[in-house]
């Protein structure tokens, strides 16, 4: 998957997300491994480069949205300065089983 970003007149912080029905597991700083049942792929940061991978549940902050029961968050957290063009890109492999 490919995301281009083009930053504006002020560095800004960046977060791409990825919403999962996964068990998501933090492999290191540019990996995890998502698994549903006896399934499971490897996500995977080729860039930024200085891209930050983290999880973050997904429940909704207001009462009246919509629940997301068992849904994950995977979050890639980058600074993008001021009129550079940053692309996220991942890449998602399943696992031989």
């Amino acid at each position: 998957m490919k995301d281009n970003i083009i930053g504006g007149e002020n560095p800004q912080r960046m977060v791409w997300t990825m919403t999962t029905p996964s068990n998501v597991t933090v492999v290191d700083a540019k990996t995890v491994t998502l698994t549903q049942g006896t399934k499971s792929c490897t996500l995977k940061i080729l860039n930024p480069p200085d891209g930050e991978i983290s999880v973050a549940d997904n429940v909704p902050p207001h009462d009246y949205d919509e629940p997301s029961d068992g849904s994950m968050r995977v979050l890639i957290k980058s600074t993008v300065n001021s009129a550079e063009t940053k692309q996220y890109r991942v890449t998602l492999t399943p696992s031989s089983q």
